[in-house]
């Protein structure tokens, strides 16, 4: 919410992501998904368990996907940088 003004409707934007995101993963496949797209990015061999795997990358690519269409959906920009 801070991130997009810190505006109170913007509470509501925000739950919209959420709920995008609900309809088109189960929980557990929203944290797997997820724990890929953020983590996939790691440099070194320990990233390589996130990033390296067909399966890491094709759940980190479906997330990031479901992400930006949610974002561009509920009418929100997409967060960048360090924290996003």
């Amino acid at each position: 919410m801070t991130r997009n003004g810190g505006v109170l409707s913007d509470m509501y934007k925000c739950s919209c992501v959420i709920d995008r995101l609900a309809e088109n993963l189960t929980y557990d496949d929203f944290v797997e998904a997820g724990t890929f797209a953020r983590y996939s990015t790691l440099p070194g061999e320990g990233g390589g368990i996130f990033r390296d795997p067909d399966h890491a990358r094709e759940r980190a690519k479906l997330y990031r996907s479901l992400e930006a269409d949610a974002y561009r959906a509920c009418g929100l920009k997409m967060p960048t940088g360090p924290g996003r």
